[in-house]
């Protein structure tokens, strides 16, 4: 029935389809690359917070100030 109606009325459906399957294309890839960075983050907070007395050492050996410190990295870590 749509071929009665000429090339334009045949290709508007397939132009429709080639664009939303762009878009689906590229709407995937932005979540894998997105979804990759946010694992990225949660593992690179993981290891400096494992790390944090070993990076503290370097800066200071007080043991009242690493102490301090440490309570003060917990209370700002929720916000």
């Amino acid at each position: 029935m749509a071929a009665r109606q000429g090339p334009v009325a045949m290709a508007a459906p397939q132009i429709c389809l080639q664009v939303w399957l762009a878009v689906s294309l590229l709407t995937d890839a932005l979540a894998a690359s997105g979804q990759l960075v946010l694992l990225i983050g949660i593992s690179l907070a993981a290891k400096l917070g494992a790390s944090f007395w070993g990076l503290a050492t370097f800066f200071t050996k007080d043991m009242g100030n690493l102490k301090q410190q440490s309570t003060k990295s917990i209370n700002i870590a929720p916000m």
